[in-house]
Formats: C-alpha cells, structure tokens, sequence
C-alpha cells in the first residue's frame, strides 16, 4: 500500500520496543533535512509476528538477548538520546497505551503523546500500568485533553486492528518499521537508507 502523501513515512511502532523509541528520537532532524511526516501506525508487535510466521528470537535465544542489551546502549549513545530500561516493562498495558494513539490523534495530540509515552517508559521508568499513571504522564507533557485520552482509549480496538491489517499488506513482520513510497526499511539501522531516499527525492 502506497502512502497518500509524497513525503508522508509510515511508522509501525510498539510502544514496548525500544528500538522504537530510539528511532523516534531522530525523527525532527530528519523531518528536517527532508521534509519527510512521519505518521505513527500502532502495532501489538507480537500480534503482527504471530500473523506472518515470525519469531521474537531475542525473547527465545538469551545470547541474543544479552546482545541487544549492549546494542541498545550502543545506539543510544549515537543518538545522545537518554535511555533507562524500565522495570516494570512486562506489566505495562501496551495494547492499551496503543489504542491511546487513535484516541489522542481525535484530539489533535497524537504525536505528542507518543513523545510522552515513549519517554515515560524509555526515559522516566514509569511503570504504566494503569489509568492513573498514564494520565499523570500526560497531564506532565501539557496535553489538554490527558483525561478524554485516557477515557475513550479502550474504545479504539477496530482501528488498532485495521492498523495490524494495514502493516501485513506493507509486508511489516516486526518493529519499529517504516514505508515510505511503497518501500519497507525494517529497523533502527535502517533509517540512514530511509533518510537517503528521502533527501533523493526531496
């Protein structure tokens, strides 16, 4: 499926994946260099791979696990972004938290609260788990509308799953990716080719 705007990038994300959050943090530079927009499309990751025959094999292989620990250190020091593991990781409400995105984006503040609840779980550690602590880190960032966000999230599950259809017809199997002109770039590391291609056709 082809993006409907010259310069609009799908970005396939689970709040959870922290080469998600990592990738985000280069997205104003790159908005800036190329003019790209970069729209965020929610994804229950392990939906998505259960869907398409893929395998969390950092999950299941521990050396590649222990790796991805020191990769991750690695990136976020490329970046300069901040980076903390959160604790409270396997208790968060990650479907709920990505619902959130389509309740926000009804009010205008959906990249903002993508911001904020990225850096709560990748930056602040906070543990979101329930209703109370999401409103807090939003209320924090300054988004009016934290208290309908919150409320009307958990009514959102048709568009999470026309989102999950949507990244299986772009041929996604995992996050974070993106699609930019009908082309697939799976991966952190792969946002150098996505911003080339960018700068080529700017």
């Amino acid at each position: 499926m082809t993006n409907k705007n010259a310069n609009e990038v799908k970005f396939y994300l689970d709040f959870r994946s922290p080469y998600a959050y990592l990738a985000q943090t280069r997205f104003d530079d790159i908005a800036a260099a190329t003019g790209a927009v970069f729209v965020p499309k929610p994804i229950v990751v392990i939906d998505l791979m259960n869907r398409v025959g893929n395998t969390p094999t950092s999950v299941v292989c521990p050396p590649k696990a222990k790796y991805v620990g020191q990769d991750l250190i690695r990136w976020a020091k490329a970046y300069s972004a901040p980076l903390k593991f959160n604790p409270a990781a396997r208790q968060i409400d990650g479907p709920s938290l990505l619902r959130g995105v389509f309740a926000a984006e009804v009010h205008g503040a959906r990249d903002a609260y993508c911001r904020a609840v990225f850096n709560a779980i990748w930056t602040q550690q906070v543990a979101l788990t329930d209703d109370t602590s999401l409103l807090e880190v939003l209320q924090k960032a300054g988004i009016d509308a934290a208290e309908h966000i919150v409320a009307e999230r958990d009514d959102q599950q048709a568009s999470l799953d026309a989102v999950l259809e949507e990244a299986i017809e772009d041929g996604v199997f995992g996050a974070p990716s993106f699609v930019y002109d009908g082309a697939l770039y799976f991966g952190n590391d792969r946002l150098q080719f996505l911003e080339a291609d960018l700068k080529a056709a700017a």
